[in-house]
This record gives structure tokens, C-alpha cells and sequence, in this order.
């Protein structure tokens, strides 16, 4: 026999197995990746599902929290310790580290995957597919957008390192577990190719326990239960945790009001919800809408377009706030409620909008570290008090659309300046003017408003009697 057909077969065996998908990444590689504390759920469950099948590999994970409190010593070993390099959504002060920790210990080899954060630290990303250093600032914007403009993709196309950096992106924002471990398989093999984004629900309308997701849900609402009664929406993220929007619908369902959990994707899917919620919710009549979504609902592109859905639907709007960056004793004892920089995306933009009366209902949990990634999990506590305080002020509202105007009591808090019963005025404008009209309007609305002067003058007089 010969000696040597066995060594033969061996390695033509090996060969071929080194060809299948599963077993082109045989040799150990580690990635550190920065994540949202919104996105630390899914990232865990990935980077287990990856390392089950890859023993060998080293995922590490950490929040921006987790960054800034980490010592120099320690960033520098993370960033010096990697083959790939993952940072999603970071801006500010984390954004700023970690371009410091990447020009001052990544090696050369090191690649670089920077997603929706900051220009200057997206423009880092390198692979073996090149440095998007020289692509223009304005076409990687453009790219990052919900519907990319065609100069922008064919910009892309014929670069290579912004190709892949679209594909890799519409990977992670595709979402899902699924999607999530094909990004890290990818990333710690980069030799392999990338598979295509597996598709995850845009929409899901869930009433208690029951749900239903994209297409289905339209049609069917009467399905989950759902009568024709006026019913409080919660419009939420469909990545999200759904602890919070599922207490707000309790409470208000306890309270005597049907309440439906709307969960959409960023951007369109929300602003297609909100311009047909009358067809997607019924028979059910929207009589309310809470919004934990931050930033603009329907993203910059649909903006204009949901405020002028929110005209249509003319229900009031109320603004729930899932605080992910102070506990709720930090919450309570802060002199300031919010952090400064997140008032612009959590009261400024959605009021922009006309959504209005911001409230705090859940704040940041305990710290759970994954043993396997390191990274800290922190899933939101919701503060049943101001659950309570946010389902009867919305309580409250219904009651008063239902009252007649005859019944509504409402105060007029007019400006004197300089202060005192004598100064009737507003820096020279015409304040018994403008309250004549007003009480006129109202009485002509249906408001009781008792015996009115016939003229600017007589109201005056009445004031200051």
C-alpha cells in the first residue's frame, strides 16, 4: 500500500474543508466593539451566539458609559488588543476618546469599523478594502441616510472602502440578533464576504400579549381585541425594550382607557404608521399618542410629514422620557433633571414637532456585566410614579375633549411688566386688546365667560377695579 495515499487524502480533505464557509476562519481573532446601551441586549446575544460556534474568537463589548470610566491603561489595551474595531453611534466625549485611543495604540493592521457617530470618526474607518479618510464628509452623510441619493451610491460604488461601509451598515441597521452576529462573523473574518441584511419586523402593533407584525398588522387590529372606542397610542422603537411602552399601556388601561403599543422602525416606517394610524388602528379611534421615540419622529427626511399627520389626527401628544444615562436616584437628586446635552434631542426636537409635556418614566437599571463580553447591560426601571403621573395627566386630557366648552374651566395668566396691579402691558403691546379678542373667542366657542365690557377699555377698567 502506499505510504503516502493517506498523508494525501489528509490533506485534500483539509483543503476542501478550509474551502466551506464554516471553516474559512479557523485561527483565533478578537473584536472590540462600543455600542449604545440600546443596542447592549442584542450585541450580547449576537456575540454569544458567535463565540458558541467559534470558541476560539474573543468578542469584547462596552458601552460609551463603560469607555469614559475606564482608565488609559485599560482603553489602550481594548484598542492595541484588537484585529477589528466596532463603534456604533458614538458622538461627544466618547467619540472623542475613541479617536484619541485609535491614533494613539491601534496597530496598522488594526481595522476600523465607525457607524453612525460622529463624521470625523466615521472617516476613520479602514479595512482591507481601504480608508475612507479621503472620501468626501458630504456623500458619507448622504449614504447614511434613510433613501441614499444616486450621485451618493454611485459615488460609493466605485470606491471600495465606502462600499463596505454601506454594506456593512445596512447590516447593523437592519437590526435583529440574526444580523447582528453576521456583522461580528464578518468582522473577526474579514477574508469572508458579507452576507446580505436578513429582513426584521418594520412595524408591530401589540395589545397585551398579543401581536402582530408588518403587513398583518394592517386590517387586522380587531384581531388583538380592539373595539371602536377611543384608544391611547404608545409609539415606541421596534428595537427597543418593550418593558416601558408595555407599563405605560397598563396603567392607562387601568384607568379605564384601551390602550395599543405601536413599534416602528426609525424614519419611514414610523412616519407611514403615523399619517394611517385611523386605518391601522381600527375600528379603534386614536384619542392620544405617547411617543418615547427621541430626536424628530420619521427621522430629518420625514419630519414636515409627521407634523403634519399629528395636525390631521388632532389628539394630543404627550413626550415619555426613558432616561439611559442616569439612574433614577441620580434622576432625583440631579439640580438639572436631564443632562444638558440630551434636552435638545428629548424635549427641543420633539416639541419642534408638537410633541409636548415631556415626562420621565423610566431611568437607567443596575449594572449587569456579561461575564463573556464585558460589557454592562443596564435595562431600564420604570418609575411606577410618574407612570401613574403620565397616565392621568392623559386621563385627564380625554376627560377634558369630552366635556362641552360650557363646562371647561379655563385661566387666562396675562403679563404686567413692570409688575404691579397698575401695568397692563407687555414691552408696549396691547394686553386688554388682546384679552378682549381672546374672551370673545371664547364665548363665541362656547365658553362661559360671564359677563364681558363691551369694549378694550371697560375690560381694563374691570381689571384694575
Amino acid at each position: 500500500m502506499n505510504m503516502l495515499l493517506p498523508v494525501r487524502i489528509g490533506v485534500a480533505l483539509m483543503f476542501l474543508l478550509a474551502c466551506m464557509p464554516g471553516f474559512q476562519h479557523a485561527s483565533a481573532a478578537t473584536l472590540f466593539a462600543v455600542v449604545t446601551e440600546r443596542a447592549a441586549p442584542g450585541a450580547i446575544e449576537a456575540a454569544h451566539r458567535h463565540l458558541a460556534s467559534h470558541p476560539q474568537d474573543r468578542i469584547l463589548l462596552r458601552t460609551p458609559a463603560q469607555l469614559m470610566a475606564a482608565g488609559e491603561r485599560e482603553v489602550a489595551q481594548w484598542i492595541a488588543g484588537a484585529d477589528t474595531i466596532l463603534a456604533v453611534s458614538l458622538s461627544g466625549d466618547p467619540a472623542r476618546r475613541m479617536k484619541d485611543g485609535l491614533a494613539r495604540h491601534a496597530r496598522p493592521a488594526t481595522a476600523v469599523l465607525a457607524l453612525n457617530g460622529e463624521a470625523t470618526l466615521n472617516l476613520m474607518t479602514r479595512s482591507r478594502h481601504g480608508r475612507l479618510a479621503g472620501f468626501p464628509p458630504e456623500l458619507l452623510r448622504q449614504l447614511a441616510s434613510e433613501a441614499p441619493p444616486q450621485a451618493a451610491l454611485r459615488a460609493a460604488e466605485l470606491e471600495p472602502a465606502a462600499r463596505h461601509w454601506l454594506a456593512a451598515r445596512r447590516v447593523w441597521q437592519a437590526g435583529g440578533v440574526d444580523n447582528t452576529t453576521e456583522l461580528m462573523r464578518h468582522l473577526l473574518a474579514p477574508g469572508t464576504p458579507l452576507a446580505d441584511p436578513q429582513p426584521e419586523p418594520t412595524l408591530r402593533l401589540r395589545a397585551g400579549q398579543r401581536e402582530l407584525q408588518d403587513g398583518a398588522a394592517w386590517g387586522n387590529a380587531s384581531t388583538l381585541g380592539l373595539r371602536e372606542r377611543p384608544t391611547v397610542v404608545v409609539l415606541d422603537l421596534a428595537n427597543m425594550d418593550g418593558v416601558v411602552p408595555a407599563a405605560l399601556c397598563r396603567r392607562i388601561e387601568e384607568l379605564g382607557q384601551p390602550c395599543l403599543q405601536l413599534l416602528t422602525r426609525w424614519g419611514g416606517a414610523s412616519r407611514e404608521a403615523l399619517e394611517r394610524l385611523p386605518q391601522l388602528v381600527a375600528p379603534a379611534k386614536p384619542a392620544a399618542l405617547v411617543v418615547l421615540q427621541d430626536f424628530v419622529v420619521g427621522a430629518a427626511e420625514g419630519r414636515e410629514a409627521v407634523q403634519e399627520a399629528f395636525k390631521r389626527l388632532d389628539i394630543p401628544v404627550f413626550k415619555a422620557i426613558r432616561l439611559s444615562d442616569r439612574t433614577a436616584m441620580q434622576w432625583q437628586l440631579s439640580p438639572d433633571g436631564l443632562p444638558p446635552d440630551s434636552v435638545q434631542y428629548r424635549v427641543a426636537l420633539p416639541e419642534l414637532q408638537g410633541i409636548g409635556q415631556p415626562m420621565v418614566v423610566a431611568a437607567l437599571g443596575q449594572a449587569r456585566r456579561d461575564p463573556q463580553t464585558g460589557i454592562e447591560n443596564r435595562p431600564p426601571v420604570v418609575l411606577a410614579p410618574e407612570v401613574d403621573r403620565l397616565s392621568g395627566r392623559v386621563a385627564r386630557w380625554l376627560a377634558l375633549r369630552a366635556k362641552s366648552n360650557a363646562d371647561k374651566k379655563v385661566a387666562m395668566v396675562y403679563y404686567n411688566h413692570p409688575p404691579g396691579r397698575q401695568n397692563i402691558g407687555a414691552d408696549n403691546l396691547n394686553v386688554p386688546d388682546s384679552l378682549f379678542e381672546m374672551l370673545h373667542a371664547l364665548k363665541a366657542a362656547g365658553y362661559t365667560v360671564g359677563g364681558v365690557p363691551g369694549s378694550p377699555e371697560g375690560l381694563l377698567d374691570m381689571i384694575m377695579a
